[in-house]
């Protein structure tokens, strides 16, 4: 075919470069989570253990409103996760987000991971308003799976596979505060 539109062969060879380039990205720039050929990239967690493609890690943490919580109990549908502290501020800053992420996406299950004591992480719900379930005294699990920067977000499908993890930065505004349209559009690139 001439004229302004490419040919079948030239189709071809874009997408065998495009494979090419995110080939050699996920080789050679591990530090990058992979994205797909129209999404852009969004900067892995330098020394995050977790992988893209392996289950969560299983944990069995105390929930701060009473009891435990296994990861097992996220199977069966797509899950945000943010890993936070309550001395962070763009974790404070991301709340009114979060919050409208959970509102606005009632299929997703949510959920906040602090290394805070319950008393701590009580006194951070109740100042900024943070609806998501949250699991407290998280230090050990943080440790074992190299979470070191806060805040950061893990994206799991619904069998509880690892699809993306980045730093709230990434889904923000000019600030860095996530934003409700920075962490649907991170979510919709993944699933």
């Amino acid at each position: 075919m001439t004229g302004p539109y490419p040919g079948p062969e030239e189709l071809f060879n874009r997408m065998q470069r495009r494979h090419f380039l995110s080939l050699a990205l996920t080789l050679f720039c591990p530090g990058m989570a992979p994205a797909s050929a129209t999404g852009r990239q969004y900067a892995y967690p330098k020394g995050l253990l977790l992988k893209p493609g392996a289950p969560l890690p299983a944990f069995d943490l105390a929930r701060l409103d009473g009891g435990r919580m296994s990861s097992r109990e996220l199977l069966g549908s797509p899950t945000v996760i943010t890993f936070f502290f309550a001395d962070c501020p763009p974790c404070v800053r991301d709340v009114p987000a979060l919050n409208a992420f959970m509102d606005k996406h009632p299929h997703f299950k949510v959920l906040a991971i602090t290394h805070d004591t319950p008393e701590r992480a009580a006194r951070f719900k109740a100042e900024h308003g943070l609806r998501w379930p949250m699991l407290v005294e998280a230090r050990p699990y943080f440790s074992a799976n190299g979470v070191k920067a806060f805040p950061q977000f893990a994206l799991l499908d619904a069998a509880g596979t690892l699809l993306s993890a980045t730093y709230g930065r990434e889904l923000g505004d000019e600030r860095g505060t996530v934003v409700l349209q920075g962490l649907e559009a991170w979510v919709r690139q993944f699933t």
